[in-house]
């Protein structure tokens, strides 16, 4: 019991301590209540949108079907995929165009031969633009238009020593101002690239399986900074 209390004691710590960078980054002063949800006045020093997930009620896309669930689990949403060859995300509904989305993806069980990360500019389910890594080591900003998927960082996935591999947690953050798409992961930048085909649209949070089933993924403190005010 008393190891839990301090593992939820870490991620709080750490929740706050994320926000309070975020906000000082983007010259921001505002208290931490004004943090939960859309920032529907645009003030330039509030997150337009932030979710620790202790909120079931914030309007993420969920389900449970036989390819995976997406559902909460205590204050986080959990990704289990169950079919090889699957990929499922949710969205919270919201709309914007420039943003910079940070998210503490962590790896519960399955293989590393698996796909994580971060959405954004997400139009419908065949449209949006997806950062991904895995827990062997390797990471793709990957485009999907028309549900036709194009890898735009090279012609394959590349590996790097700053993700965390394994059973491990990573901090994830995808950069989508203007043409530029840059993927940043536990602070380090990994890869950037050009892409106009999607200017605007919602965000959210991806995971999947490649040949073997069983990914099983924890996504908790997200938070989006509009960009390009």
């Amino acid at each position: 019991m008393l190891e839990l209390f301090m593992m939820k004691a870490r991620q709080i710590i750490a929740f706050i301590f994320l926000t309070l960078l975020c906000i000082y980054i983007f010259s921001a002063c505002s208290p931490l209540f004004n943090l939960v949800g859309v920032n529907s006045r645009g003030d330039e020093n509030t997150p337009f949108f932030m979710d620790d997930f202790s909120d079931h009620q914030n309007g993420w896309k969920l389900t449970i079907q036989d390819e995976g669930i997406v559902q909460y689990d205590g204050d986080a949403i959990r990704m289990l995929i169950k079919n090889p060859g699957t990929e499922l995300w949710s969205t919270p509904g919201i709309s914007i165009k420039d943003s910079s989305i940070n998210v503490d993806a962590e790896k519960i069980s399955g293989p590393d031969n698996n796909l994580f990360g971060l959405i954004c500019r997400y139009k419908d389910s065949n449209n949006f633009y997806a950062f991904i890594v895995s827990s062997d080591g390797y990471y793709a900003i990957v485009k999907s238009i028309g549900g036709e998927r194009k890898i735009l960082s090279s012609d394959s996935f590349e590996t790097s020593g700053f993700i965390q591999k394994g059973v491990s947690n990573n901090h994830l953050r995808a950069d989508c101002t203007g043409k530029t798409l840059t993927l940043y992961v536990n602070w380090e930048k990994l890869d950037e690239v050009s892409d106009i085909d999607l200017s605007s649209g919602d965000v959210g949070i991806i995971a999947g399986t490649f040949n073997e089933p069983g990914t099983d993924i924890k996504f908790d403190n997200f938070i989006v900074i509009e960009t390009n005010k």
